[in-house]
């Protein structure tokens, strides 16, 4: 009788030990400094938007710290090419970054006691969180079925890209208008449904040609 369960576990004990050789060779490159950078960010922010009611201009403060977020989110790719500093070690340091930045500060910024101005609506970062349960699972399952490390794909760079947007114009407020708030909203909604969606189809085609039927 077919057991798939043999064989994924001889597949994760084959790429375990390059896995664990690569997070100790990345080092703190570049890149990976940016990532870690912009998961110190959080903190920050967070203050910020818990403390606006206190001081205005901790408004400015938050969003001077996340427009360097986003840039560091574009940087430390750049360089991780450019410099040929590309690893495990980062891939896992972005992704960390990114999922911990987006679901806390969109949290955060849908909360009325605490931002009362222009805020994300509460589906907004229920639709974030789940969005980062099924790309994890999705990356997880690929990784577990095949034994290789799932880039982010282009819809989840564009969605990520359009989530930081979305979080600076709301920390912006009614410095800008609200018709280009809403625009970035609904944008930000249909990016994270796309990006969901395919990491959906990516899973299960995957475990379509990786699992053969039971007979």
């Amino acid at each position: 009788m077919y057991r798939p369960q043999n064989i994924s576990k001889t597949r994760c004990k084959a790429t375990l030990l390059p896995v664990l050789i690569s997070f100790a060779s990345a080092g703190l490159s570049l890149p990976n400094i940016l990532s870690l950078s912009r998961i110190l960010c959080i903190p920050f922010i967070a203050y910020c938007i818990i403390h606006f009611h206190e001081y205005n201009n901790y408004r400015y403060i938050g969003l001077f710290i996340m427009v360097y977020a986003g840039l560091s989110d574009s940087l430390d790719g750049y360089f991780a090419r450019k410099r040929d500093e590309t690893s495990i070690l980062g891939v896992y340091l972005d992704s960390i970054a990114d999922k911990l930045l987006l679901i806390t500060i969109s949290i955060l910024l849908s909360c009325d006691n605490l931002w009362p101005e222009v805020r994300f609506p509460n589906w907004y970062p229920i639709l974030v969180l789940i969005n980062e349960f099924i790309v994890t699972a999705g990356a997880l399952t690929i990784t577990y079925l095949t034994g290789k490390i799932l880039r982010p794909s282009i819809f989840s760079k564009v969605s990520t890209g359009i989530q930081i947007c979305a979080i600076i114009i709301v920390l912006a407020g009614s410095i800008l208008p609200m018709f280009l708030t809403v625009a970035m909203l609904r944008t930000s909604a249909l990016f994270i449904s796309v990006s969901m969606f395919y990491y959906i189809y990516i899973g299960l085609s995957q475990e379509r040609n990786v699992v053969p039927k039971m007979r």
